[in-house]
């Protein structure tokens, strides 16, 4: 008992209080308590950014450091923001929903997701929408099997590249290319079966090869 030392710590009996913010000077937020200045940090807990004119509840620990543990009150309660460490894991057993209301027929629902790296892995997504827009510089997907319906593609493109080990193509009713100049080329063999075939050209047709065999 000698050689510890004992540090005693007076803590208010009600540490407990609520304070008005009155300044936010990075990680020191100055709050007016009963006429004096109280200069608390944000609790790790508390996730929301306090704002001038917020009504808080502080604490105090066993350093008499002052703490904001909660927003109670917020003047234009419309604006939040939420701040969280640098890495952040948010873990659901079951269903997270992240879902943003509208309130007034001018303010429309939106969710930003803004970051440098964005991964998206789930063994099932969906994706409902009226409308979609998707921007960007380069696109890389890598699919094993794709099944795509759509009443109606249009695509507008300046140059464009396909490579398929094998290509089906199905149309039930019309196929119609134009084009100012089109070129195939085919290692093998190229078999064309209609129950009608037209050529049509308004200049030259020519058919050249080894052997020809026509009827």
């Amino acid at each position: 008992m000698d050689n510890q030392k004992i540090v005693s710590i007076s803590q208010p009996l009600n540490s407990a209080f609520t304070a008005k913010v009155v300044a936010v000077r990075g990680e020191c937020i100055d709050l007016m308590s009963n006429g004096q200045i109280i200069v608390a940090k944000k609790a790790f807990s508390c996730l929301i950014e306090p704002m001038v004119d917020d009504t808080a509840m502080l604490n105090y620990d066993e350093c008499q450091q002052a703490y904001i543990i909660a927003i109670l009150h917020r003047n234009n309660d419309a604006e939040a923001t939420m701040a969280v460490p640098s890495n952040t894991t948010i873990t659901c057993s079951n269903q997270l929903t992240i879902q943003s209301n509208e309130k007034t027929a001018l303010v429309s629902k939106s969710i930003h997701e803004i970051s440098d790296n964005l991964i998206m892995d789930g063994k099932t997504t969906t994706m409902n929408f009226d409308q979609g827009l998707i921007k960007g510089k380069k696109l890389h997907g890598h699919i094993q099997a794709l099944t795509f319906v759509a009443d109606l593609i249009s695509a507008s493109a300046r140059q464009a590249m396909n490579k398929f080990v094998s290509y089906v193509r199905k149309t039930e009713q019309m196929d119609q290319i134009q084009a100012g100049q089109m070129g195939r080329k085919v290692d093998g063999l190229y078999n064309l079966n209609s129950k009608h075939t037209i050529l049509v050209s308004s200049k030259e047709t020519k058919i050249d090869g080894e052997h020809i065999h026509m009827g």
